[in-house]
């Protein structure tokens, strides 16, 4: 017989930085944060073997020592996900960004002056957007004020381990502060899809023109 454990969480948040609490063991103690925690409810567990699929129904009762109402429960982890989910998309346009990087830096070394002048222009755009990494969670603010990827990372990270700490309401100052957050990440996303259609396609046209490699973005 196997056994199979569910910890009753969604998969790890796909912040920058991760660590084990001061009280870990060592093998025995997840890093944090963790994925967001379930609601009580039904669910389906599936087991594929061989193209088959065996489903059995789960029900995930709350601890009865916890007396917060069930509507309660929800509306925090409905907040919670939406930012766990917010940062998973803002993720995916910071990796973008970085190989975008690479690249310049890899084009950098074989580029004449005139088109040197170009790719530094682009990575110095694309520097900013990135943001520094940095703290529980990653992404130091932006010294400027202007959002970035890491950086808007980072604070929907802060205020998702806080939004997970209890099975309690968020109080009014923390929900303000994570829609606060949320308003970033068009915004950041925004830009990056502008550098992606608009900038990388300008500096592709002066690569072609200098028989150099064009760059290439992941989608």
């Amino acid at each position: 017989m196997h056994r199979f454990v569910w910890d009753l969480r969604y998969p790890p948040p796909a912040v920058l930085n991760f660590q084990y609490p001061i009280s870990g063991q060592p093998g025995n103690t997840p890093r944090e944060p963790r994925g967001p925690w379930v609601v009580p409810g039904t669910y389906t567990v599936r087991l594929t073997v061989n193209g088959r699929a065996y489903t059995q129904p789960l029900t995930v009762r709350m601890d009865p020592r916890v007396k917060t109402p069930a509507a309660t429960l929800a509306r925090q982890f409905a907040l919670s996900k939406g930012v766990f989910d917010d940062i998973a998309r803002t993720r995916v346009a910071l990796d973008e960004v970085r190989a975008l990087r690479a690249s310049l830096r890899a084009t950098r070394a074989r580029a004449t002056a005139d088109v040197a002048a170009n790719v530094d222009s682009l990575d110095r755009a694309a520097s900013a957007l990135e943001g520094a990494a940095g703290g529980f969670g990653g992404g130091a603010a932006a010294s400027t004020g202007v959002p970035s990827l890491a950086g808007t990372i980072g604070q929907l990270a802060q205020l998702y381990g806080a939004l997970q700490e209890a099975d309690v309401a968020p109080t009014s100052q923390l929900v303000a502060a994570a829609q606060a957050a949320q308003r970033s990440v068009p915004e950041v996303i925004g830009r990056w899809t502008t550098m992606r259609t608009r900038d990388v396609p300008a500096l592709n046209t002066r690569l072609r023109a200098a028989n150099l490699p064009e760059l290439t973005v992941s989608r």
